[in-house]
């Protein structure tokens, strides 16, 4: 009788514990359908965007040799947060403009391999860290629980760069269009060649899966 317990004991911590990842996971995900729109149907009344973020440069994966191994757009966005802070804001975080040489630390600083699958979220975040402490900054990568659009709201109006992964690749957020005739909509800087400035659809109706996390570098 004892052992029927304990093994009934077992399977309802078993269950339990499943039942908890289970809902933490799904709570860690976004209910949002990112879909590109054109620029000129967004509400020009409602733009919001980062703070000087036309002062700063902005790189595409096709500028460095690293886009020959492909899956090199974690470095980029990488490289482009750096960049806001340093022409928008003036952090002196490197000299002159982001070489080959540059780009290969940050690389090295993200954790990139152009044999793997790229950079995780957690190595993009950890290697902007990495990067802004060595020139003599503390940084702050806030991981978003919810994705709620508030939050990308709250911190495009603190002036801060957020970095956003969806369908396996990363994305910087730089401003936001509230309302209007295709509802919450997003700016971002998509790492690409071309089309490098999209208005993405931040719709929170339909179950979307994405990573999304504001860095601030002081």
């Amino acid at each position: 009788m004892m052992s029927m317990k304990r093994a009934f004991s077992i399977v309802l911590i078993l269950a339990l514990c499943l039942t908890f990842n289970s809902s933490t996971v799904f709570a860690a995900e976004a209910d949002c359908d990112l879909n590109t729109i054109n620029i000129t149907s967004v509400d020009s009344e409602n733009f919001v965007y980062l703070s000087g973020f036309e002062n700063a440069l902005y790189y595409n994966a096709t500028m460095f040799t690293q886009s020959q191994g492909g899956n090199n757009c974690g470095p980029t966005a990488a490289a482009n947060v750096l960049s806001y802070y340093k022409g928008a804001k003036g952090l002196n975080l490197y000299s002159g403009n982001i070489t080959q040489s540059l780009y290969d630390q940050i690389c090295s600083d993200c954790g990139y391999s152009s044999s793997g699958a790229g950079s995780s979220y957690t190595s993009v975040a950890n290697g902007i860290k990495s990067f802004a402490n060595r020139a003599g900054y503390s940084c702050n990568v806030d991981k978003y629980l919810l994705n709620l659009f508030s939050d990308i709201k709250r911190d495009i109006n603190r002036g801060y760069p957020i970095i956003m992964i969806n369908n396996d690749h990363m994305y910087v957020i730089l401003g936001y269009s509230e309302g209007g005739s295709n509802g919450n909509c997003i700016y971002v800087c998509t790492g690409w060649e071309s089309n490098m400035f999209q208005w993405i659809k931040y719709d929170p109706t339909t179950p979307y899966s994405v990573t999304l996390g504001a860095v601030n570098i002081y």
